[in-house]
């Protein structure tokens, strides 16, 4: 089920999914340090984005995960043009950051082969390439996952295992190619510089631009001490086969 924040405000006091909405919310709408996202805080203050909670990252839950996400991206243009599909997962908070990666790559080959609409052709499926980007329900979609684990990265940190999703049209909307957006990026990496620990993760990019990976900016690392030539990306395309067989894949 998706949720409105006003939704969410029903929730009794006592709720872990009230508890994570109210933490999440506290850090995007924060002044002080200003959250770097303004994009993700636009989108809260208009009451663009729609939230789901989950008891575990078992396989019924990224079934009910898969079917959540169809519905959010069938009707997202209509929320508007700062909109993301936030997901909370009621994770043990004490797990490692290299736990947390390896659950989240879990989740979303999980959900790939949940996919009933095959991977389009016209869409590379090269990993290395600037071009790649995550497809699901025929859609480009951003993907980014916050969890306890970090420390220094404090953008990337939340009370409890979460998933974001964007409709890669958001960035469109922006106007990030353009510049305007470019001058928005500027001021989204200033902030990022103030708020983190760490310097700014350098495979940060558009679609297109050269140092652009777009995987290795869904879990970032603690810290910028890596070589992307010598990362191997954890998402694994399913068959032919497989694809063909959807709409009903088996996990």
């Amino acid at each position: 089920m998706m949720y409105q924040q006003t939704e969410i405000a029903r929730f009794a006091v006592d709720d872990w999914r009230k508890d994570a909405f109210l933490s999440f919310r506290e850090g995007v709408l924060s002044p002080s340090p200003k959250f770097p996202c303004i994009f993700a805080t636009q989108g809260l203050k208009e009451d663009e984005m729609r939230f789901s909670f989950y008891e575990s990252d078992d396989d019924e839950a990224v079934k009910s995960w898969a079917q959540h996400l169809r519905l959010y991206l069938s009707s997202a243009r209509q929320l508007g043009k700062y909109t993301s599909y936030v997901s909370f997962f009621n994770l043990p908070r004490d797990q490692s950051l290299c736990e947390y990666e390896s659950i989240f790559w879990s989740i979303v080959n999980r959900l790939h082969r949940l996919d009933e609409v095959m991977w389009p052709q016209e869409r590379t499926r090269n990993t290395d390439s600037p071009y790649w980007e995550f497809i699901y329900h025929g859609e480009p979609i951003f993907v980014v996952c916050n969890t306890p684990a970090y420390k220094g990265r404090k953008s990337r940190k939340s009370s409890t295992f979460l998933i974001a999703v964007q409709p890669a049209w958001v960035f469109e909307h922006m106007g990030l190619l353009q510049e305007r957006g470019k001058k928005a990026i500027r001021v989204i990496r200033q902030l990022l510089q103030q708020y983190d620990d760490h310097p700014v993760f350098p495979y940060l990019g558009l679609p297109g631009e050269e140092n652009n990976r777009e995987w290795m900016q869904y879990f970032i690392p603690e810290t910028n001490e890596l070589d992307s030539k010598k990362i191997a990306c954890p998402f694994a395309y399913r068959n032919d086969k497989e694809q063909e067989g959807a709409p009903n894949p088996s996990l």
